[in-house]
């Protein structure tokens, strides 16, 4: 019997594409902006977990990973994560609230792709916030595992969240000069 060889579907979002989720994100958080941040914690964990117990392809498994890591920033006790950084963070994961995507989840193969695409989306513009996260949490290993050179958990956090926010107004500032249209997940 041949192996076979797996297929690489690549695809691109045009500006009309991209605003057309922009559009169902606006639709999500006006539906459920006025939930509190648990229900939308909630209907993220609950995209994740639900697939658990299925066979999804690697593709949307890697992008729920990415998901995970969001979750975890926002329930992290050490992170601590505030304020309008908070806030970001949940309008972006505000689409996953909605229990009624755009393709339904139950159709085999295809039933995520919108929440990869999303999922994607939101780790593009949660850049900053991702990998000061990852950075954190090493260094909270490191800490725990007694590297000398690790920072202590609050000087590792201020110094991440700080980075973390300058990446980001420098990134809307690009961004504002490209195009209007200069974030996905402003409220």
């Amino acid at each position: 019997m041949a192996t076979q060889r797996p297929i690489r579907i690549e695809f691109e979002l045009a500006e009309e594409d991209l605003d057309y989720f922009r559009d169902r994100l606006r639709a999500a958080q006006e539906k459920y902006g006025s939930k509190n941040e648990a229900e939308i914690i909630q209907g993220a964990e609950t995209l994740a977990t639900r697939t658990e117990a299925s066979k999804v392809p690697a593709f949307v498994e890697d992008r729920l990973d990415t998901l995970r890591q969001m979750i975890a920033m926002l329930k992290d006790p050490d992170w601590r994560l505030e304020g309008e950084d908070r806030q970001h963070v949940l309008n972006a994961l505000t689409y996953f609230a909605d229990p009624e995507d755009l393709i339904p989840d139950a159709i085999p193969g295809i039933g995520l792709l919108d929440d990869a695409i999303m999922i994607d989306l939101a780790s593009n513009e949660l850049r900053p916030e991702i990998d000061a996260f990852a950075e954190f949490c090493e260094n909270r290993e490191e800490l725990a595992a007694g590297a000398e050179d690790a920072e202590p958990l609050n000087v590792s956090r201020d110094l991440l969240q700080n980075r973390m926010r300058r990446q980001r107004r420098r990134a809307a500032r690009r961004d504002y000069a490209r195009s209007a249209s200069y974030t996905l997940f402003r409220s």
